[in-house]
């Protein structure tokens, strides 16, 4: 296993070089590195939302330029274009939650985001597995033909998957309001 800092040009490209050192080749990269930033978006600084951004989106592209050479070199490789959603799932994500720094006492929001995280975290507590993730990224993976967009969860998580695209955005945002304890003013 190589350890991956997506936010690090250099470290991005030692680890390319290493799994191609020791492999000959590379066929598949699957795009999950991440972290959770919880806030309102008038308590999440500037700086978090650059960290963040450059976690999951900049990481993403770095980490697809350092690949693309051997790739086409070889003439042959996956990278996954897929947004999974996997609903809620039973990590260690509650202890790596980063909280907006402005997110606690004296914000406008501190008791509707205390409210949304409780039900966040007990969902997650009841979420599926990270193996069924897994399992469903490597069906992904060898299939020939993936989809742009797949969800994995628990039944009602996958409905409501399906539901966002069906329904009216204010009916399905009505929903999930409902759902996390909170409603317009």
């Amino acid at each position: 296993m190589t350890v991956l800092d997506v936010t690090d040009e250099a470290f991005v490209h030692r680890a390319v070089a290493t799994v191609l050192g020791a492999e000959g080749r590379l066929d598949v990269v699957v795009s999950c590195a991440g972290f959770v930033m919880a806030g309102a978006v008038e308590d999440v600084s500037i700086e978090e939302a650059q960290r963040q951004m450059d976690t999951h989106f900049f990481g993403v592209l770095r980490v697809c330029r350092a690949v693309l050479p051997a790739m086409r070199a070889q003439r042959s490789g996956h990278i996954e274009a897929t947004l999974l959603s996997p609903g809620e799932v039973r990590t260690h994500v509650r202890q790596y939650r980063e909280r907006a720094r402005c997110s606690g006492p004296g914000s406008a929001y501190q008791d509707a985001f205390e409210r949304v995280m409780n039900v966040v975290e007990s969902g997650e507590g009841a979420g599926i597995a990270p193996e069924q993730v897994a399992r469903k990224v490597l069906a992904l993976v060898e299939r020939q033909h993936v989809d742009v967009r797949c969800s994995v969860g628990h039944l009602s998580q996958r409905a409501a998957w399906v539901s966002k695209r069906l329904l009216p955005a204010r009916t399905f945002e009505h929903i999930v309001m409902s759902l996390h304890g909170l409603s317009r003013r």
